[in-house]
């Protein structure tokens, strides 16, 4: 049976448990009968088979292994080659990227993250985990010792603390007066939960009304 990440990881697993359950607890009630997309849900979409919502998709540069639990996936999707999700523009009301941040350069994070605005209906949240830069030692250690996947250790292109995600937030159409941000497995993880705001922002960066 295929992993919930690229490579190997004893850890693997259990830590895929922990942010889909971070994850989960940061989507409130109220939305779960609407959409969500998760991008970058792996070969295992371990995320999307235990979420409860009414309609799951999932994205991701590979191919998934299995589509059960209602999840239906557009399986290959490279962000490096297309600038948008094959979506409609305000048709999710939640998006997540688990653990997904950390392997994209900069450049590249800020434009998904802009695809992530077109797709959010407008009030709706992005969540997002990711490992901030302490971690980078002790996960190198972890993954030649086995417990997390080498493959996806390697692949990381940056790290954020919690200053450093507002920071790249402030280059978006997002605003961070509705930005969450904390801190999970005894701070070896950050999480964050964005509202994409009801109405448009202004050239200033202030909320208008049609």
């Amino acid at each position: 049976m295929a992993g919930v990440t690229r490579g190997s990881g004893i850890l693997e697993p259990f830590l895929s448990r922990r942010r889909a359950a971070k994850a989960d607890a940061l989507i409130p009630d109220e939305v779960r009968g609407g959409r969500i997309l998760d991008v970058g849900c792996g070969l295992d979409p371990l995320f999307l088979r235990k979420v409860t919502f009414a309609h799951k998709f999932g994205v991701d540069q590979l191919r998934p292994v299995g589509e059960g639990a209602g999840v239906a996936l557009y399986t290959v999707f490279d962000a490096e080659t297309s600038p948008r999700f094959p979506f409609r523009d305000h048709s999710f009301d939640v998006v997540t990227m688990l653990t997904v941040l950390e392997h994209l350069q900069e450049s590249l994070a800020l434009s998904i993250l802009d695809a992530v605005y077109e797709v959010l209906k407008p009030g709706c949240f992005l969540i997002l985990t990711t490992p901030p830069p302490r971690t980078d030692h002790v996960l190198r250690v972890m993954a030649r010792f086995n417990l997390v996947s080498k493959e996806e250790i390697e692949e990381h292109d940056r790290t954020y603390n919690a200053g450093q995600l507002r920071e790249l937030f402030e280059r978006t159409r997002f605003s961070t007066d509705a930005l969450e941000i904390g801190h999970f497995e005894l701070f070896m993880n950050v999480w964050a939960r964005i509202r994409k705001p009801r109405y448009p922002r202004s050239a200033q960066g202030d909320s208008v009304s049609a």
